[in-house]
Order: C-alpha cells, then structure tokens, then sequence
C-alpha cells in the first residue's frame, strides 16, 4: 500500500511492506507533482501522540513532557497533535544516543522540527538516514556530520 501524506511543499511516498522489506520511503520535497529523487529518502515510523508514548514508557503523560523539554526525546506537532517518532523509542527507553544528537543539531541552529526532519531524512554524507546510523551504533559520524550543518 503506498500513501500519499504532503501539502505540495513536501510530498512523500510511505511504502507499507510487511516484515519490513521495504527500509524506506521516498521523499521529494519542493515538489508537487509526487515526484522522487533518488537520494531522498524517509525513514519510516509511527508517530505517537504522548499518551501513546507515555504507555510505552511505563510513565506519566507529565514525565513525557518533561522528556520532550529535556531534548531527551523530540516532539512535533502532527494534526494538531504533539507526537513522537516511534522510532525514537528503543523498547520501553527513549533512544539514549537521541539526547547529544539534537543538542548538537540545535546547536547549529536547527529547530525541533527541522532536526526531526534531519533525523529521518536521508543523508549524503552518512548514506543513510541519521536516525539509522543512531540505531546502529554511529553516533559519533552521525554527530560530526550534524556539526557542520
């Protein structure tokens, strides 16, 4: 199944495959029409909306808040909705590799919802997206690379 979620600005195709065959979506943004590049890519999650995460983590709605206002995990504003990329959830912990990589990345000056962007888009200089290099151990390269934005 393949949905269509954009405003014109920012189109992006999410491919649903069962058992996770399918790594990514296709993202073209600046593009109305629906069409990819082939080095843009999304990586696919479920956003959350903080209850949702709040039962996950076997904690408070409040202390999800207090997650979000540490930068220990990130939160945007999806219809109408706070929510959280589930990918930035390792189990019943926040992703700990998460924390020092948006500090890094709001430290060159990037907002919440442009380093979640960041995060989940694909990278030139990792090959990836950074959020996949996180979930493998890379902290560092993901790191150095958001330094020089």
């Amino acid at each position: 199944m393949i949905t269509i979620v954009g405003n014109g600005a920012d189109v992006t195709n999410v491919m649903h495959v069962a058992n996770g065959a399918a790594p990514f979506a296709r993202t073209a943004a600046g593009c109305d029409n629906g069409a990819v590049t082939e080095n843009s890519a999304t990586y696919p999650t479920e956003w959350l909306p903080l209850p949702d995460v709040a039962e996950r983590l076997d904690v408070s709605v409040g202390q999800v808040r207090k997650l979000i206002e540490d930068d220990v995990l990130v939160a945007s504003r999806r219809d109408g909705v706070q929510k959280v990329p589930s990918v930035f959830l390792q189990g019943a912990e926040p992703l700990s590799s998460l924390r020092g990589t948006v500090t890094v990345l709001h430290d060159v000056g990037l907002s919440t919802d442009e380093a979640i962007d960041w995060l989940l888009n694909y990278e030139d200089a990792l090959g990836n997206a950074p959020i996949e290099s996180l979930l493998a151990g890379r902290k560092a390269e993901v790191r150095r690379v958001a330094a020089i934005l």
